[in-house]
């Protein structure tokens, strides 16, 4: 029995599904679900350095899902770092949707219809209501875990559910002013209510019937009568800043400082005095380019160090000799020695494995300095 379970255990940890084991071995045990619990509200800086920052997974089957290391991340980050884009004066609340990205649902694709009727779309500023992340602003939805994530659909809220939600709703609202909020939900009405209390709700029955719809787009050209036009072209940029902030906090500032954009979201290139910094891509964060791993470099955020040689491919643990504390699997980052970039890549082990490694891959590099 135990060389079964040790098998198991070894296969999640090779899939990267470690965590989805632990909670479904949880449920059946009151001792694994209160060591679980202990490792969650006790241990999260120990746990969230382990947990990747894209392409993993989150099967949240079970209340514990609400307390996993990446979700807490994301929530904390929404709650207590987030700035909303500056031109937008309405927030909408929209409810979730199965498919990932939301924007692919065919219910987004009529919520989208209807925000574009209102003749200012791009002064609205979007955000989905969901479970176990909380909040997901528009031009998040394609990042990790907002696009990764899997949660039984029911309408109904636990207790948990909704306390995590309100706490993070009156939180977003305080941090983050807006001329009005609109609420275009039904089963989320309640505690949207009790956590926005001057939110104006327009769903009649089901979101996505033709009745919803119209109230919809009114009650968005109502709130935006005398708001001036915002351009798409400015509303782009505004959402590439915010998802660099997510992607390398304060550094996102000093990335987008001074730099344009091209393209259409969301595949946008970002460049400065001709030099391309890097790129938006559909899986929802910037792949840097060489320009861009200089700022990250200056900044000392995102950073591998290596010893004095050029790299020809991909970095192994062997050459590293430290790492910032901010990488993590999946990080963007970039590979210096001496304050010189000598590429840019995505990390494959997290801040403490790089150093204390001496084997298997660290960096796969993306971009190497000529």
């Amino acid at each position: 029995m135990l060389r079964v379970e040790l098998a198991v255990a070894r296969t999640a940890i090779r899939h990267g599904t470690l965590r989805e084991l632990a909670e479904r071995r949880a449920v059946n045990d009151p001792w694994s679900t209160a060591v679980l619990r202990e490792l969650d509200l006790r241990h999260y800086e120990f746990q969230e350095l382990h947990f990747p920052v894209a392409d993993g997974a989150v099967k949240a089957y079970s209340p514990l899902a609400l307390t996993r290391p990446d979700v807490v991340r994301f929530q904390r980050f929404v709650s207590q770092a987030y700035r909303r884009p500056p031109s937008p004066r309405v927030l909408l609340l929209l409810p979730c949707s199965a498919r990932k990205p939301y924007a692919e649902s065919r219910t987004h694709r009529k919520f989208r219809e209807a925000i574009d009727a209102c003749g200012n779309p791009a002064a609205v500023h979007e955000v989905i209501v969901t479970s176990p992340l909380g909040l997901v602003p528009r031009e998040l939805e394609r990042s990790y875990p907002a696009a990764h994530y899997d949660v039984p659909v029911t309408g109904d809220w636990s207790r948990d559910e909704v306390e995590m939600l309100t706490g993070m709703l009156r939180s977003f609202v305080e941090r983050n002013p807006y001329d009005a909020v609109i609420a275009h939900v039904t089963t989320e009405a309640p505690f949207v209510r009790e956590a926005v209390a001057a939110a104006e709700f327009t769903a009649t029955g089901r979101t996505g019937s033709e009745e919803s719809l119209h109230g919809l787009t009114a009650a968005l050209s109502r709130a935006l009568g005398s708001t001036p036009i915002v351009s798409g072209n400015k509303r782009r940029d505004e959402d590439v800043a915010s998802l660099a902030r997510f992607q390398f906090r304060d550094a996102g500032d000093a990335l987008l400082e001074g730099a344009t954009t091209r393209g259409r979201w969301p595949f946008v290139r970002i460049f400065r005095e001709g030099r391309q910094l890097g790129a938006v891509t559909d899986l929802g964060k910037i792949s840097l380019a060489l320009a861009g791993g200089e700022v990250l470099a200056k900044a000392r955020v995102n950073c591998v160090e290596i010893e004095d040689f050029i790299p020809k491919g991909n970095i192994f643990a062997v050459g590293v000799t430290g790492a910032t504390p901010d990488v993590r699997v999946g990080s963007e980052v970039a590979v210096v020695h001496g304050g010189s970039v000598r590429a840019v890549g995505v990390a494959k082990m997290q801040a403490r494995e790089v150093v204390e490694l001496r084997r298997g891959e660290a960096v796969h590099v993306r971009g190497l300095a000529g």
